[in-house]
Protein backbone atom coordinates (compact mmCIF):
# COMPACT_ATOMS: atom_id res chain seq x y z
CA UNK A 1 0.00 0.00 0.00
CA UNK A 2 2.91 2.50 1.19
CA UNK A 3 4.45 1.74 -2.24
CA UNK A 4 1.34 2.66 -4.46
CA UNK A 5 0.88 5.42 -2.56
CA UNK A 6 4.67 6.78 -2.73
CA UNK A 7 4.01 6.10 -6.49
CA UNK A 8 1.30 8.09 -7.16
CA UNK A 9 2.82 10.83 -4.89
CA UNK A 10 5.97 10.61 -6.77
CA UNK A 11 3.91 10.81 -10.34
CA UNK A 12 2.02 14.12 -8.84
CA UNK A 13 5.02 15.66 -8.51
CA UNK A 14 7.18 14.51 -11.48
CA UNK A 15 4.07 15.77 -13.22
CA UNK A 16 3.44 19.25 -11.78
CA UNK A 17 7.51 19.58 -12.55
CA UNK A 18 6.89 18.68 -16.35
CA UNK A 19 3.89 21.17 -16.22
CA UNK A 20 5.64 24.30 -14.68
CA UNK A 21 8.45 23.55 -17.32
CA UNK A 22 6.42 23.60 -20.05
CA UNK A 23 5.09 26.66 -18.90
CA UNK A 24 8.42 28.46 -18.95
CA UNK A 25 9.22 26.61 -22.30
CA UNK A 26 5.95 28.28 -23.78
CA UNK A 27 6.81 31.05 -21.92
CA UNK A 28 9.98 31.66 -23.75
CA UNK A 29 8.76 30.48 -27.07
CA UNK A 30 5.87 33.33 -26.92
CA UNK A 31 9.06 36.21 -25.81
CA UNK A 32 10.89 34.85 -28.38
CA UNK A 33 8.05 35.44 -30.92
CA UNK A 34 7.44 38.66 -29.85
CA UNK A 35 11.23 39.83 -30.06
CA UNK A 36 11.59 38.38 -33.49
CA UNK A 37 8.45 40.06 -34.15
CA UNK A 38 10.10 43.03 -33.08
CA UNK A 39 13.15 42.82 -34.76
CA UNK A 40 11.77 42.43 -38.17
CA UNK A 41 8.66 45.33 -37.55
CA UNK A 42 10.48 48.09 -35.91
CA UNK A 43 8.30 50.49 -34.19
CA UNK A 44 4.91 48.56 -34.66
CA UNK A 45 6.65 45.43 -32.84
CA UNK A 46 5.14 43.95 -30.15
CA UNK A 47 7.67 45.01 -27.35
CA UNK A 48 10.15 47.44 -26.70
CA UNK A 49 14.22 47.05 -26.20
CA UNK A 50 16.78 48.92 -24.67
CA UNK A 51 20.19 48.19 -25.71
CA UNK A 52 23.18 49.04 -23.76
CA UNK A 53 26.68 48.61 -25.15
CA UNK A 54 29.80 48.39 -23.39
CA UNK A 55 33.25 49.47 -25.49
CA UNK A 56 31.11 49.81 -29.09
CA UNK A 57 34.04 49.90 -31.01
CA UNK A 58 35.87 46.66 -29.19
CA UNK A 59 38.75 48.65 -28.36
CA UNK A 60 41.50 46.52 -26.99
CA UNK A 61 41.11 46.33 -22.94
CA UNK A 62 44.23 45.73 -20.79
CA UNK A 63 44.63 42.34 -19.96
CA UNK A 64 41.87 41.57 -22.15
CA UNK A 65 42.15 42.59 -25.55
CA UNK A 66 39.19 42.80 -27.70
CA UNK A 67 36.01 43.32 -25.38
CA UNK A 68 32.10 44.30 -26.52
CA UNK A 69 28.95 43.57 -24.50
CA UNK A 70 25.80 43.87 -25.14
CA UNK A 71 22.83 43.80 -22.81
CA UNK A 72 18.84 43.78 -24.09
CA UNK A 73 15.97 44.63 -21.98
CA UNK A 74 12.95 43.65 -23.54
CA UNK A 75 9.73 44.82 -22.20
CA UNK A 76 5.97 44.95 -23.30
CA UNK A 77 5.16 48.44 -21.72
CA UNK A 78 6.62 51.31 -20.16
CA UNK A 79 6.81 51.10 -16.44
CA UNK A 80 5.67 54.48 -16.18
CA UNK A 81 2.40 54.31 -18.16
CA UNK A 82 1.17 51.47 -16.31
CA UNK A 83 -2.53 52.11 -14.98
CA UNK A 84 -2.12 52.54 -11.08
CA UNK A 85 -3.63 49.45 -10.21
CA UNK A 86 -1.16 47.56 -12.21
CA UNK A 87 1.65 49.73 -11.56
CA UNK A 88 4.25 46.93 -10.35
CA UNK A 89 6.92 47.89 -12.43
CA UNK A 90 8.93 44.75 -12.35
CA UNK A 91 5.88 42.73 -14.35
CA UNK A 92 6.98 44.42 -17.62
CA UNK A 93 10.39 42.99 -17.85
CA UNK A 94 10.14 39.65 -19.85
CA UNK A 95 14.30 38.82 -21.13
CA UNK A 96 17.54 40.25 -20.53
CA UNK A 97 19.57 39.31 -23.00
CA UNK A 98 23.65 39.93 -22.81
CA UNK A 99 26.22 38.91 -25.31
CA UNK A 100 29.62 39.11 -24.47
CA UNK A 101 32.97 38.81 -26.80
CA UNK A 102 36.25 38.83 -26.01
CA UNK A 103 39.41 37.99 -27.60
CA UNK A 104 38.80 33.91 -28.32
CA UNK A 105 35.88 33.56 -25.78
CA UNK A 106 31.77 34.52 -26.76
CA UNK A 107 29.04 34.33 -24.22
CA UNK A 108 25.55 34.29 -24.33
CA UNK A 109 23.67 34.80 -21.16
CA UNK A 110 19.73 35.12 -21.12
CA UNK A 111 17.51 35.69 -17.91
CA UNK A 112 14.14 35.08 -18.77
CA UNK A 113 11.17 36.77 -16.32
CA UNK A 114 7.54 36.20 -15.96
CA UNK A 115 5.48 38.14 -13.42
CA UNK A 116 8.03 39.82 -12.22
CA UNK A 117 9.90 36.90 -11.27
CA UNK A 118 13.32 34.80 -13.04
CA UNK A 119 11.57 31.78 -14.10
CA UNK A 120 14.20 30.28 -16.44
CA UNK A 121 18.23 31.31 -16.81
CA UNK A 122 19.96 30.17 -20.62
CA UNK A 123 24.19 30.21 -20.56
CA UNK A 124 26.12 29.49 -23.77
CA UNK A 125 29.91 30.16 -23.79
CA UNK A 126 32.30 29.17 -27.12
CA UNK A 127 35.94 29.32 -27.05
CA UNK A 128 38.30 27.51 -29.25
CA UNK A 129 36.17 24.81 -30.88
CA UNK A 130 35.09 23.78 -27.17
CA UNK A 131 31.03 24.88 -26.52
CA UNK A 132 29.12 25.06 -23.22
CA UNK A 133 25.48 25.37 -22.18
CA UNK A 134 23.72 25.76 -19.30
CA UNK A 135 20.20 26.16 -18.33
CA UNK A 136 18.12 26.29 -15.28
CA UNK A 137 14.60 26.26 -14.63
CA UNK A 138 13.06 27.98 -11.66
CA UNK A 139 9.77 28.19 -9.68
CA UNK A 140 8.69 30.17 -6.80
CA UNK A 141 10.56 27.53 -4.79
CA UNK A 142 14.04 28.49 -6.21
CA UNK A 143 15.91 26.04 -8.92
CA UNK A 144 14.05 22.83 -9.96
CA UNK A 145 15.71 21.66 -13.01
CA UNK A 146 19.13 22.22 -14.47
CA UNK A 147 20.63 20.90 -17.48
CA UNK A 148 24.85 21.74 -18.25
CA UNK A 149 25.90 20.32 -21.94
CA UNK A 150 30.06 20.62 -22.75
CA UNK A 151 30.75 19.51 -26.30
CA UNK A 152 26.98 18.95 -27.31
CA UNK A 153 27.07 16.11 -24.51
CA UNK A 154 24.78 16.03 -21.59
CA UNK A 155 26.78 16.01 -18.13
CA UNK A 156 25.53 13.78 -15.20
CA UNK A 157 25.26 14.84 -11.66
CA UNK A 158 28.72 12.36 -11.24
CA UNK A 159 30.08 13.50 -14.13
CA UNK A 160 29.59 17.71 -12.88
CA UNK A 161 31.45 16.30 -9.55
CA UNK A 162 34.47 15.89 -10.81
CA UNK A 163 37.88 18.00 -11.40
CA UNK A 164 37.27 17.78 -15.15
CA UNK A 165 33.57 19.15 -15.05
CA UNK A 166 33.40 21.02 -11.44
CA UNK A 167 33.62 24.62 -12.70
CA UNK A 168 30.54 23.36 -15.00
CA UNK A 169 27.87 22.84 -11.99
CA UNK A 170 24.98 25.31 -12.31
CA UNK A 171 25.74 28.10 -9.30
CA UNK A 172 22.32 28.91 -9.02
CA UNK A 173 23.09 31.47 -5.93
CA UNK A 174 24.82 33.96 -8.44
CA UNK A 175 22.60 33.59 -11.40
CA UNK A 176 19.57 34.57 -9.05
CA UNK A 177 21.67 37.31 -7.86
CA UNK A 178 22.68 38.79 -11.51
CA UNK A 179 18.98 38.24 -12.41
CA UNK A 180 17.87 40.30 -9.75
CA UNK A 181 20.90 42.83 -10.83
CA UNK A 182 19.44 43.24 -14.21
CA UNK A 183 15.77 43.72 -13.19
CA UNK A 184 16.76 46.37 -10.40
CA UNK A 185 19.30 47.94 -13.37
CA UNK A 186 16.20 47.94 -15.65
CA UNK A 187 14.23 49.53 -13.11
CA UNK A 188 16.61 52.33 -12.14
CA UNK A 189 17.04 52.98 -15.55
CA UNK A 190 13.30 53.48 -16.19
CA UNK A 191 11.54 54.56 -13.52
CA UNK A 192 12.23 58.86 -13.86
Amino acid sequence: MRKIIFSILLCTSLSAIAQTETEIRNHYQDVDKKIASSKEHAMEGELYCNEWVSNKYSRSWPAVGIYNETTDFWYDDDPNHLPPQDRDPKTSLLKVAITRKSAQLTTNDEYLYKNGRLVFYYSREGEEGKERETRIWFNAKGMFKSSVKADGKELSPKELATAEYSDFKPRTAVVLKDGKRYQDLYLKHMLY
